[in-house]
Formats: C-alpha cells, sequence, structure tokens
C-alpha cells in the first residue's frame, strides 16, 4: 500500500515463489526397439506446479543409444541401455531400453 498525503493507493502486488521439485518419473520406465528406431521419453514433476521443471538426459551407453535433450532417445546397436533423466542436479529416474538387431 501506498499513503500519500492521507490518501490510500492500492496497487497490485504478485508474489512469487519457487516450488522446487522433489520427484520425477520417466516414462516408460522399460522400452524395446530396434536398432535404428527412436523413443520419445516423457517426464512427470511431483508437485505438479513445480517452478520451472527441467530435465537433464544421459545414456549409460552411446554404443546401444543416444539421447537428446528433449528426451528423444535414437537406438544404435543391439544390447541394454539404461536412460537417466535428472531435475535439480540430484533427482532421478530412469529408462531401461532393450535394442535388437534389424
Amino acid at each position: 500500500m501506498l499513503y500519500l498525503a492521507g490518501v490510500q493507493d492500492m496497487q497490485s502486488v504478485t508474489i512469487l515463489y519457487n516450488i522446487p521439485v522433489t520427484d520425477i518419473s520417466v516414462l516408460p520406465a522399460t522400452a524395446t526397439k530396434v536398432a535404428g528406431q527412436t523413443q520419445q521419453l516423457t517426464v512427470t514433476f511431483t508437485p505438479t506446479d513445480a517452478s520451472v521443471p527441467r530435465v537433464a538426459w544421459t545414456t549409460s551407453d552411446a554404443t546401444k543409444a543416444t539421447v537428446s535433450s528433449t528426451g528423444l532417445v535414437t537406438t544404435v546397436a543391439a544390447g541394454s541401455v539404461t536412460i537417466t533423466g535428472t531435475a535439480n542436479g540430484a533427482i532421478t529416474d530412469t529408462c531401461v531400453i532393450t535394442v535388437t538387431a534389424p
């Protein structure tokens, strides 16, 4: 509130606050793909109204599958690979992909 010469002037105030991510779920949790195919991974955040939720993606073996910054997995060669999504630098979940030969 602002008081000017005894007159109250009501102003609109927006309060911003940070709601941290406390958990993530990577979907699907498992998948089987033929080498050369792709799989789009998605992530849900808890709480659902978390502030600016972001996830970083990594692969356990780039010779089996790669993953883009958007969670698009491209399979490369037969084997098993774990794709990990990480939020806030520490909160993780995984998807295990079995890659078969064409």
